[in-house]
């Protein structure tokens, strides 16, 4: 599945919120689509699900922050994360060349 950015007009005057709605293109009428995604009651606002983004990147990306955003790790977990995710990839080499070895040993 390509996913790709686009304007949809009048869809962005829906109000960030739980996600109740969900968006989806219909290829067949070329259009988009605005699809309820859990019960709706009389006279209640329907919001949309901007972005699964942090708190800063959704001050970036749309200029505006809501309770229900979950706040963007530290400097210190991105680098965390970052070391766990190098010493993953050196321990898959590792095996990733010894798995090599065996099968030229193999042949």
């Amino acid at each position: 599945t390509q996913r790709h950015s686009f304007l949809a007009p009048v869809a962005d005057l829906l109000n960030f919120g739980p996600p109740c709605t969900r968006g989806h293109y219909n290829r067949q009428l070329h259009s988009f689509e605005i699809i309820a995604s859990c019960d709706l009651k009389k006279g209640q606002e329907v919001t949309f699900w901007y972005s699964d983004e942090c708190d800063h990147v959704m001050v970036g990306v749309y200029g505006f922050m809501h309770p229900i955003v979950p706040p963007c790790p530290s400097a210190e977990e991105y680098r965390q994360s970052a070391e766990e995710f190098r010493d993953r990839a050196q321990s898959l080499r590792h095996k990733l060349d010894r798995a090599v070895q065996n099968l030229q040993v193999l042949e």
